[in-house]
């Protein structure tokens, strides 16, 4: 049996990395259920008690920075913090990144702000993951697993386990596919993907009743609209930037600069449409689905 004790060592890495992923999976696919079901009900509270609720945003923005700024450490940093840690600029992510994220989304939403899910659920998943690395002696074991906390945390949280995969291989340096990482990440979306179903996180799901033909026209139609979402992605991307560091220049306390800016926006999601722009926006996606009005 040496050839099996061989093999055993030769791979002793991808076979630990697999079986910590199935692992992880479970885990991350369970903490993104939670997230994803509170979320859910925050939402229908919200909803209720619209105008009630969201008067208190800007109180809630304060309670989140304060609380971040207290007792955060450097979890404040968010999506950048995961990006340092994987390109070894940081040696730790704050497990306290977990609750607080999980918190803040849903007070976010809970008084009429829209914050996507999207990030924080690749936040979830890395944190957890990236800290489990840390305790494993597997070569290259935190940037690998920091991928594949990330892919699990997509794929619990919107079950769709292969885009969630490809997305964490491909998320940190534009035209480069982090193909080690493939294996444990491939798994661990896939586990994260059935233990989310299992516990009853529901996803949007549209049913589409028509067909279509694929010609040169459709073809040309695909492309130049993936060349407007590339620029209109580019734009948000500078404006986002450019206002932030506007801002910050302006306003150097961050409460006072949060209260500000949410005192701002529950005056206009108040007024436009009356909370339509709250919240995740699946309430825009199944409309423009389903041809429903989507004018601003």
């Amino acid at each position: 049996m040496s050839w099996v004790k061989m093999l055993l060592n030769r791979y002793r890495n991808e076979i630990l990395l697999g079986v910590a992923a199935v692992f992880l999976g479970i885990l991350i696919g369970a903490v993104e259920t939670l997230f994803g079901r509170v979320l859910t009900e925050v939402g229908e509270i919200r909803q209720r008690h619209f105008f009630q609720l969201t008067p208190f945003l800007p109180i809630a923005g304060m309670l989140i920075m304060y609380t971040y700024s207290t007792i955060g450490a450097n979890s404040v940093k968010g999506m950048s913090l995961i990006f340092s840690a994987a390109f070894g600029e940081e040696e730790s992510i704050p497990k306290r990144l977990v609750p607080l994220l999980m918190g803040s989304t849903w007070l976010t939403h809970l008084f009429g702000g829209s914050a996507g899910r999207e990030g924080a659920a690749v936040q979830i998943g890395g944190t957890i993951a990236y800290s489990v690395g840390k305790k494993l002696n597997i070569e290259n074991r935190s940037k690998v697993l920091l991928i594949t906390g990330m892919a699990a945390g997509f794929a619990g949280m919107f079950q769709t386990p292969m885009a969630a995969a490809f997305f964490a291989m491909e998320v940190f340096t534009a035209g480069v596919m982090e193909y080690c990482a493939m294996f444990p990440s491939i798994i661990a979306s896939f586990a994260a993907y059935y233990t989310s179903r299992l516990l009853g996180l529901e996803k949007l799901t549209v049913g589409l009743n028509c067909t279509f033909s694929l010609s040169i026209f459709l073809i040309l139609k695909i492309i130049l609209l993936g060349v407007i979402f590339g620029i209109t992605g580019g734009l948000f991307a500078y404006v986002f930037s450019f206002s932030r560091s506007f801002l910050n220049k302006r306003i150097n306390n961050p409460i006072l600069r949060i209260f500000i800016m949410g005192c701002i926006l529950s005056v206009l999601v108040m007024v436009l449409h009356g909370g339509r722009y709250s919240g995740s926006g699946e309430n825009l996606i199944e409309a423009a689905f389903f041809m429903k009005s989507i004018s601003v």
